[in-house]
């Protein structure tokens, strides 16, 4: 008899909304929303990869730091020769930072392909086609259910892109592996009241 397939780092999914019958996708390219879809036509839109969860606190720094000077320009015109060295020093040291996370993650994800992921791991689902990762959007309501928030394709992702994957019914346990084909909750682990769901109202017309 043979095994029943279970979901590994780096296979390649479809999320099937059941209630509707229909397919999570995006075109990514051109345009970073989300939507829901019954047709297969365009199979790269529908095709998600599993992925591990990637570290952000070095990007965070770096952001930070160049939000701070976005925000005051004059602070570089009034700082003395030593200080402004002193601040590129700091900024070099953040990006390599960010280089070094970034190499990091990418080696991390190599060394775990084909690995089993089980009921409450972390991990971040990648769009094929666009090479994006779904994330929430916290200050952005949803267009459809607007007591929701919104999700978008991000390039890099961030902590907002981080989906913690819990079973559907009580037979399933978190640390149990997950079959390739079963009913599954994706809840946002920075956000443990939230969960990925699909807009139960119609859409305005057009």
């Amino acid at each position: 008899m043979a095994e029943t397939p279970h979901l590994k780092v780096g296979d390649y999914i479809h999320l099937n909304f059941v209630k509707i019958n229909s397919f999570l996708s995006a075109e990514g390219v051109l345009s970073e929303n989300l939507f829901v879809t019954d047709s297969v036509e365009f199979l790269e839109n529908i095709l998600f990869q599993i992925h591990l969860q990637r570290q952000y606190s070095a990007a965070v720094e770096l952001e930070i730091f160049n939000e701070r000077r976005r925000e005051s320009p004059e602070i570089g015109k009034l700082t003395t020769g030593a200080q402004d060295k002193r601040s590129k020093k700091h900024h070099k040291a953040l990006q390599k930072g960010r280089d070094n996370e970034l190499r990091m993650n990418e080696s991390f994800m190599k060394e775990r392909m084909g690995t089993p992921v089980l009921f409450g791991d972390i991990i971040q689902l990648f769009h094929v086609k666009s090479k994006k990762y779904i994330t929430l959007a916290p200050s952005d309501l949803a267009r459809d259910e607007r007591e929701n928030m919104s999700l978008y394709l991000n390039p890099e992702g961030n902590s907002n892109s981080w989906f913690q994957i819990l079973p559907r019914y009580k037979i399933d346990r978190e640390g149990d592996r997950i079959p390739a084909v079963t009913e599954v909750y994706f809840r946002c682990s920075q956000r443990s009241n939230e969960f990925l769901h699909c807009a139960d109202r119609d859409p305005t017309p057009g």
